[in-house]
C-alpha cells in the first residue's frame, strides 16, 4: 500500500492513478499540517466524524435466503447466520458467504435516518454539516464535518457512540420508576434526549404494535386484545 501522499491538484492525483493502476483508493479524514510526513511527523490538527453503517451488522431476515455458511471442519452447509457453533461437529471454524439486497440495502438506510435523527436532536448538528456515501458495497457511510467535531478527541468521540448505541442508561435517571402506591411516572413525549426517546417509542408501540409486540414488552394478552380492540385502532 503507498501511504503518506498529499495530493494538491487533480491532475496530479489522475497522474498518479496512471502510473499505480491501484484497485482501491482511500483518503484521511484526519487534516494534518505535514500530511506527506510519516505519521509522528504529521502534526495533528483534528478529524471529521465518520459513521459506518454496513448491512452485515444489521439482522434482516433476507439473510435466511441468501446467506450461507460452511463448516471448515466438516463440510456442513446451510443457509442463515453463521452459529456461533456447528451443530453437527462443534467447530468454530466457518466459510462465510453473504450477499446483500435491496431489503438490506433499505435497512441500511433506515439506520442512516436514525443516526441523522440523533444527530440534530440530541446533539445540535446540522444537516448540512453531515455527508452521506454509499460504500459500494454494504452500506453507508456518514461523514459530520465542522470545527467542533474536528476538535473531539478519541474518548470524546466513543461517548458520542455510546449515546447513540444507548450503553449505559440507567432506566431510573430516564424517569422510568415507581413511585410510592406504585403509580408509574414516566418521561414525556417532548422531554430531550433518551428520556423523550423512550416515551415516543412506547405511544408508538402501543399505538401500532401487534400483538406479540406489546405481550413482549409487559401487557398480559388480556390487556394486548383491549388495547387492539380500542378505537384509536
Amino acid at each position: 500500500m503507498t501511504r503518506h501522499k498529499a495530493i494538491r491538484s487533480s491532475e496530479e492525483l489522475f497522474n498518479i492513478i496512471a502510473v499505480l493502476i491501484p484497485s482501491d483508493i482511500y483518503y484521511s479524514t484526519a487534516y494534518y499540517a505535514r500530511p506527506a510526513e510519516e505519521m509522528e511527523k504529521k502534526g495533528w490538527l483534528g478529524s471529521d466524524l465518520v459513521f459506518d453503517i454496513d448491512a452485515d451488522h444489521i439482522d434482516t431476515p433476507c439473510k435466511a435466503s441468501h446467506d450461507m455458511w460452511s463448516c471448515g471442519t466438516c463440510r456442513l452447509t446451510k443457509r442463515g447466520k453463521t452459529p456461533a457453533q456447528c451443530p453437527s461437529c462443534g467447530s468454530t471454524k466457518f466459510v462465510e458467504r453473504t450477499w446483500f439486497c435491496d431489503q438490506c440495502l433499505k435497512a441500511s438506510k433506515n439506520e442512516v435516518f436514525k443516526l441523522i435523527d440523533f444527530l440534530t436532536k440530541d446533539f445540535g448538528i446540522r444537516e448540512q454539516d453531515m455527508h452521506i456515501f454509499f460504500s459500494g458495497h454494504r452500506g453507508y457511510h456518514l461523514h459530520v464535518r465542522n470545527e467542533e467535531v474536528r476538535k473531539l478527541d478519541e474518548s470524546q468521540r466513543k461517548e458520542i457512540v455510546d449515546y447513540v448505541l444507548g450503553l449505559g442508561l440507567d432506566a431510573f435517571y430516564q424517569g422510568l420508576y415507581k413511585k410510592p402506591r406504585d403509580a408509574i411516572v414516566g418521561p414525556q413525549r417532548e422531554d430531550p434526549g433518551w428520556r423523550g426517546r423512550f416515551a415516543r417509542e412506547i405511544y408508538r408501540t402501543v399505538l401500532e404494535g401487534t400483538e406479540d409486540e406489546l405481550v413482549n414488552i409487559g401487557f398480559s394478552p388480556r390487556q394486548t386484545r383491549r388495547i387492539i380492540a380500542t378505537d384509536h385502532r
